[in-house]
């Protein structure tokens, strides 16, 4: 299949490192990257800054692939705002994947835009992946949580905080962990997949290693709640300090659909409009200002699925709008009273290089809830461009 991630990382030190997922900066190599769970290849990368780096100046794009450098690399120099990736890295089950950012010169400390392409050879997969910046608690006995958007700087101990409902009925399958540090002698750290809630998918990784994977599958409903946990279990020694990184492959029923994620980690203000992006654990920003990211243009949106921790209360309502820009699509929705989830069927276009958000428009004073969003995608060959068809 083919799966679209949309990304936006800071370029702000000299030496900057990103999500392959998401973009959102890890800072630091090897701490930023995900763990990949199914073979294929990642690439085809468009980046783009809003202010060209200035004479003599540079920003230099590198794919990595277990903390090494690929030969694919491409820079944003002088007058540029674009450069493209054109090659495919190859990506083996528990990879681990991430882009370094370079300034060269003294450029403009700004943010850059990106999307990516990963193929793979089963036309029904797509990835789902997870992880966080900070260490995992050392705390026996409890339980952490992680939104399956790409990256965030910290878990969270509350489940529902992370959660986003699947978009389309399908598998999930071959479930991967990667550590930056083990365990230690006579210590666990148990990591799931959760359905509704339930352990599904099950890795323990103890002692002195750094991975683990459960190559199982389980079937998941259009509307089921997804998320990661990570355990830290009450039994044996207390494990050693370590970051995470998790993934997983979400087989759909039908070929050369995708997910796209959203669970931002703060609740949406009442009284305005929020902005949220795609594929993304971060904030949700308001008011006015739009949580863009840039798209390709053979990709349609087919539907959109919303749920709230908490229900907005009986006469209060939240609205769900993907946006182009500032134009609302007919992927438009509403939670209204006791209900907690909505979701809504209608294709809209991409145009490439596009802008695209969602709004959240509260009525009356709801509830305070986070939410989850899941976005069903899939490629469509109306576009000629051949950077866009030729992979």
């Amino acid at each position: 299949m083919r799966q679209v991630y949309y990304g936006v990382g800071n370029l702000s030190a000299a030496t900057n490192f990103m999500n392959p997922v998401s973009g959102d900066a890890g800072g630091a190599v090897f701490t930023s990257g995900s763990v990949w769970p199914a073979e294929g290849k990642y690439g085809r990368i468009h980046f783009h800054v809003a202010a060209s780096p200035g004479g003599g100046n540079s920003y230099d794009f590198t794919i990595r692939i277990n903390n090494s450098n690929t030969s694919s690399t491409v820079s944003i120099a002088g007058s540029e705002t674009d450069a493209f990736i054109e090659a495919m890295e190859p990506i083996s089950p528990g990879d681990i994947v991430e882009i370094e950012a370079l300034k060269t010169g003294s450029p403009p400390t700004q943010v850059v835009f990106f999307y990516a392409v990963f193929s793979s050879g089963n036309t029904n997969f797509s990835t789902l992946s997870g992880g966080c910046v900070a260490n995992l608690t050392q705390t026996q006995g409890t339980s952490e949580f992680f939104p399956m958007t790409g990256l965030v700087v910290n878990s969270n101990t509350t489940q529902n905080h992370t959660e986003f409902p699947c978009p389309a009925d399908g598998t999930l399958r071959d479930h991967y962990v990667d550590l930056t540090s083990t365990p230690g002698a006579g210590a666990t750290r148990r990591f799931f997949v959760l359905i509704n809630g339930t352990r599904r998918l099950s890795i323990s990784i103890t002692g002195s290693n750094f991975t683990g994977n459960d190559t199982g599958s389980i079937a998941v409903a259009a509307g089921d709640l997804l998320t990661f946990e990570a355990e830290t279990p009450s039994f044996g020694t207390v494990p050693s300090a370590t970051r995470c990184k998790m993934s997983c492959v979400f087989e759909s029923d039908n070929a050369d659909e995708f997910i796209i994620t959203s669970v931002p980690i703060n609740q949406p203000s009442n009284g305005v409009n929020n902005h949220g992006y795609l594929y993304s654990g971060e904030l949700l920003l308001s008011p006015g200002a739009g949580a863009f990211k840039r798209v390709r243009g053979d990709i349609d949106y087919l539907a959109m699925y919303a749920s709230l921790a908490v229900a907005p209360g009986v006469g209060k309502t939240r609205r769900f709008r993907i946006r182009q820009g500032t134009t609302g699509t007919g992927l438009n929705l509403l939670i209204s009273d006791t209900a907690t989830a909505g979701n809504i069927t209608s294709t809209v276009a991409m145009v490439e290089q596009g802008l695209v958000d969602y709004r959240t428009r509260p009525t009356g004073t709801p509830a305070s809830t986070h939410v989850g969003v899941g976005v069903l995608a899939k490629f469509n060959a109306r576009v000629s461009n051949p950077f866009l068809s030729n992979f």
